[in-house]
């Protein structure tokens, strides 16, 4: 055995040298970035080797099977001998080991070498169109988007001297953008709660208690906070509790401060008194973008120190600005971090319409204990239930938050993807990006002529929504993911996990169930190969007693690969075909009729090798 592992060892490095070297030497690579010409033809070779690795383990076992039974024979004269048994022990041994070494190779080290080369070969026109986009969002003046792709070429390609040009001139405009004035008039507010954490801890005290806190903050005459505490003392309050009443009376005598200004020592103090008091009112009211604003100008106004309730104020300000909207920032690090490939589903609602999902790249990060997901290039297109055209959105980026379905009545899921369109400016009031809205199909060529049955009134309804909840579950956008690059990029245990709930997002299920089959089996399929040529190997083994091995025996091992790969491609097509036969006629259960199949074709091959004889 130790002469066969050497023989098949020696081979395998070998190749290794020779195929790679001659990749380098020879490929004619596609269009690349100058940066990455050296890595990309490295990993071409070894992509090369790998995608050839079966055929010359596969040829190298056989070889080296036919020079080790070569002596020692003579306890195998006739079938089922134990000495063929002895051999079969050693090769499902070694067999084993193979079957590890190519069931690694196929879905650990071609997956992510593939993924690699295709990075690489997209660099060139993610750049170009990274710059394009960014040149684009220059012309129609949304520069905090031009900046984002800007950023994005430039990490697609450092060097690149154009990418860093338009990432100076977005920025310079940015900059003159956020030192001018902009108008009030631009932000459209769209109020849907979400999970708040500073709100939910206050509003989580009994009546009594904020009645009390209400009260304390009227002695130390802290009009604002006095007023908050009543306000939700009042909401907690219902009909018949007795510090309704209390609260209510607070809440009026509170207001009433509020209006009356007080004698201010410098007029510093009188502006931020006055600011903060606008902010308050926008809170209350439901502009909460606006009030976020004002108590951040207030949290960095350098001649005021800013008191507790504007901290306060500002971080309540921020949770409602954060159900709404989300800021430029946030997905600064997606050009590092995201799923470089399409994902692509649809979703059925209740009602029979459905919505066709295609989004151009995802990034997940962990946040506050959480899952957020920012998505790049998000477009959505809903049908009709009888198929046809309602609406396209589309927008640069969204993020997206898990919900809990239970709050809006929803039992299926523990929490739905809840997503925001809309997002804004850290710290210049004025910048949005907002959702484009088509009523029209793409494909229309003669606009005046097309009508759709969307009223005007539900138009207008329909272009104001910034968010949207999706009928899924929050976890499974992950496996969507992978999906989309296809089965056979999916890891395992996810394609495996999957499968019951392709159809709910248009896949079809018989592609991901023969993918599994085919994955599944590979190692029993290599296993059947295995003892197949170790049967050829006994039978065509060297008879010669006295021949030994000749190193240059090796060079005639590439002719008998060449020849094995092309046979180990129509065997893994036949098994292909195999396994279609198989999910076609047993459906969901055609695992278990799969490894039945391949149990009994081992079981066959097994046979054969231990009836041969001398």
């Amino acid at each position: 055995m130790k002469k066969l592992l050497l023989i098949l060892s020696v081979y395998a490095v070998i190749s290794f040298i020779a195929i790679v070297l001659l990749t380098v030497f020879l490929i004619n690579p596609p269009e690349l970035l100058a940066e990455d010409l050296s890595a990309y033809k490295f990993q071409t070779g070894l992509h090369n080797y790998l995608v050839m690795l079966p055929a010359i383990l596969l040829s190298g076992f056989l070889m080296a099977c036919s020079v080790q039974w070569q002596h020692k024979t003579s306890n195998s004269k006739e079938r089922f001998s134990q000495g063929m048994f002895i051999r079969y022990r050693n090769c499902m041994v070694i067999g084993l080991f193979v079957v590890l070494v190519l069931f690694l190779n196929k879905e650990v080290f071609l997956f992510n070498l593939e993924n690699s080369l295709e990075v690489k070969r997209k660099a060139p026109s993610e750049l170009s169109e990274a710059i394009h986009t960014a040149r684009y969002f220059i012309n129609e003046q949304q520069y905090h988007l031009a900046v984002q792709y800007a950023q994005k070429a430039v990490i697609v390609s450092p060097g690149s001297k154009e990418a860093a040009a338009v990432l100076k001139e977005s920025s310079d405009l940015l900059e003159i953008e956020i030192n001018s004035e902009h108008s009030a008039d631009e932000i459209f507010h769209r109020v849907i709660g979400t999970q708040k954490p500073v709100h939910t801890q206050d509003a989580d005290r009994s009546p009594y208690e904020l009645v009390q806190k209400a009260q304390d903050a009227m002695n130390r005459k802290e009009w604002f906070e006095a007023h908050y505490w009543a306000e939700l003392a009042v909401e907690s309050c219902d009909e018949k509790n007795t510090n309704r009443e209390a609260a209510i009376i607070l809440a009026n005598d509170s207001w009433n401060k509020l209006q009356h200004s007080e004698a201010y020592e410098n007029e510093d103090e009188r502006n931020y008194y006055f600011k903060k008091k606008e902010g308050y009112v926008a809170l209350n009211s439901g502009d909460n973008l606006k009030a976020y604003y004002i108590y951040k100008n207030l949290l960095d106004a350098k001649n005021v120190k800013p008191t507790p309730d504007v901290k306060r104020f500002f971080e309540l300000a921020k949770e409602n600005v954060e159900s709404e909207y989300f800021f430029f920032d946030e997905t600064e690090h997606m050009n590092r971090l995201a799923n470089r490939h399409d994902i692509y589903f649809s979703l059925t609602e209740d009602d029979g319409t459905k919505n066709v999902i295609f989004i151009r790249n995802s990034m997940d990060i962990k946040k506050n204990g959480g899952l957020v997901r920012y998505l790049e290039g998000f477009n959505l297109v809903k049908y009709r239930q009888d198929g046809t055209f309602m609406y396209s959105v589309k927008v640069p980026f969204a993020k997206v938050m898990a919900f809990p379905s239970a709050d809006i009545g929803g039992k299926k899921w523990k929490n739905v993807p809840y997503v925001i369109l809309q997002s804004v400016d850290r710290n210049t009031e004025g910048l949005v990006c907002r959702p484009e809205y088509s009523f029209i199909e793409d494909d229309v060529s003669d606009i005046s002529e097309y009508q759709n049955s969307v009223s005007e009134e539900e138009q207008a309804r329909i272009s104001r929504i910034n968010s949207m909840i999706l009928p899924m579950n929050f976890d499974d956008f992950a496996a969507i993911s992978e999906a989309s690059a296809g089965p056979s990029q999916m890891p395992l245990l996810a394609l495996m996990s999957f499968i019951s709930k392709a159809t709910q997002y248009g896949f079809s299920v018989e592609t991901f169930y023969q993918c599994v089959v085919s994955r599944l089996m590979y190692p029993m399929f290599i296993l059947i190969v295995l003892l197949f040529l170790a049967a050829m190997g006994w039978n065509y083994r060297i008879e010669d007693k006295t021949s030994t091995f000749r190193f240059k025996w090796m060079f005639f091992l590439p002719l008998c690969t060449g020849v094995f790969f092309g046979i180990f491609e129509l065997t893994e097509y036949v098994s292909g075909i195999l396994n279609y036969v198989i999910v076609g006629l047993f459906g969901s259960a055609s695992v278990v009729m799969a490894a039945v199949c391949y149990i009994i074709m081992l079981f066959c091959a097994s046979v054969l090798f231990v009836s041969r004889k001398e």
